[in-house]
């Protein structure tokens, strides 16, 4: 499982793990700053070999959800665009 209920993020592999960035927040309180329905600011990465998920690294500048994703690296991602939380579109990339 999871660690949070989220909806509209990305998922890339990771130096063998799943990263799944970004997205809509459905459980309140979950990420300790958003309200449920709200874009999370976070990723985790899914180890297939264990099937356990865990928090990743340090928080995203914009929380977003329908972005792109991709991985540039085995220890990289580049997170692109989206939608903030009142809707409108991204232009940022981080």
């Amino acid at each position: 499982d999871m660690v949070y209920d989220r909806q509209d993020g990305t998922a890339s592999l990771i130096n063998g793990k799943v990263a799944h960035v970004g997205g809509i927040n459905f459980r309140p309180g979950t990420t300790g700053q958003l309200a449920a329905g709200m874009p999370a600011d976070s990723a985790e990465l899914f180890d297939p070999a264990t099937g356990t998920s865990a928090v990743a690294g340090a928080a995203m500048t914009t929380n977003r959800y329908t972005h792109a994703a991709v991985s540039l690296s085995a220890t990289e991602i580049l997170v692109l665009g989206g939608r903030e939380a009142g809707g409108a579109a991204l232009k940022s990339v981080e």
